[in-house]
């Protein structure tokens, strides 16, 4: 360990300090390791904030699409006919929202957004099928 003393000698009016170099180096090699850390995850392609993926984002479209036929709002595309079927959306509804609760913190904030708004969407589309009641 490296450490300077500055100040006025013994008998002068200044008081004495010990400066530890060591620790100096120590500090100013962390914070030039935390400026990376940060240009890194502003650059495309840097360890930052993760680009969505399309996979997760289609596969969140189809279980969205498929509540929304379970509520009546589209026809199924093997029958061609539109009908309700809650219990089936309310359940589809519960997977999405646990599927939620399973990857917090794992998604970019693209997916997060995405998920969050189609979730929200279909809980507000379920409670105004569904009446007061709130149940199937």
């Amino acid at each position: 360990m490296s450490e300077g003393v500055t100040g006025e000698g013994l008998g002068g009016t200044a008081p004495r300090k010990r400066v530890d170099e060591d620790w100096k180096r120590r500090a100013h090699e962390e914070k030039s390791r935390l400026e990376v850390k940060a240009l890194a995850a502003a650059v495309p392609g840097g360890k930052g904030p993760r680009a969505p993926d399309r996979r997760f984002l289609a596969f969140l479209g189809g279980l969205v699409t498929e509540a929304r036929i379970h509520l009546g709002e589209a026809p199924d595309p093997m029958t061609g006919m539109r009908r309700a079927d809650l219990a089936h959306a309310q359940y589809l509804i519960e997977m999405l929202r646990m599927l939620q609760e399973k990857t917090r913190g794992n998604l970019s904030p693209e997916e997060d957004r995405e998920f969050t708004a189609g979730l929200v969407d279909l809980q507000m589309r379920f409670a105004a099928a569904a009446g007061p009641g709130g149940t199937p």
